[in-house]
């Protein structure tokens, strides 16, 4: 019989080692959950600061950006508005040469017919309303 106690000790000996361990390695389980909660919530916290960082970079970049293509847009707009002034003084400086042309050429066809000019009519406008001055001062004195 001592056989069998000392066979149930020994078994209850290595249970209890076992138990030993197994509480042991329970417990080593539940640390490590912890620890990997704790290191996820580190991570998790130092992520989102991360991630804060870059949308504040890209906010950065993106309002350089809007500020640079506003300039650009600027920039163009005063240039296409200088081209449009320089454009519309070339066209009236032509349209005035060519008023000048259509003159001289209108003034050499009514010299060429023989007909009285412009200023030759505002000549004699001024000519008669002298004459007609002179003759209501005779009338006048008369």
């Amino acid at each position: 019989m001592s056989e069998v106690i000392e066979a149930v000790e020994t078994e209850e000996a290595t249970s209890a080692k076992i138990a030993e361990r197994l509480k042991v390695s329970a417990h080593q389980i539940w640390l490590a959950g912890l620890g990997a909660y704790a290191k996820a919530e580190e991570e998790g916290i130092k992520a989102i600061e991360s991630l804060i960082k870059e949308g504040e970079d890209v906010e950065v970049r993106a309002s350089e950006a809007r500020k640079e293509t506003i300039a650009k847009t600027t920039e163009l707009r005063e240039k296409a508005n200088q081209s449009i002034e320089d454009i519309k003084e070339n066209l009236l400086g032509s349209l005035g040469k060519v008023e000048t042309v259509i003159d001289q050429r209108i003034e050499a066809i009514i010299n060429f017919f023989g007909l009285p000019s412009k200023s030759d009519v505002d000549e004699l406008i001024i000519k008669v309303e002298e004459l007609n001055k002179a003759v209501k001062a005779l009338v006048k004195a008369s």
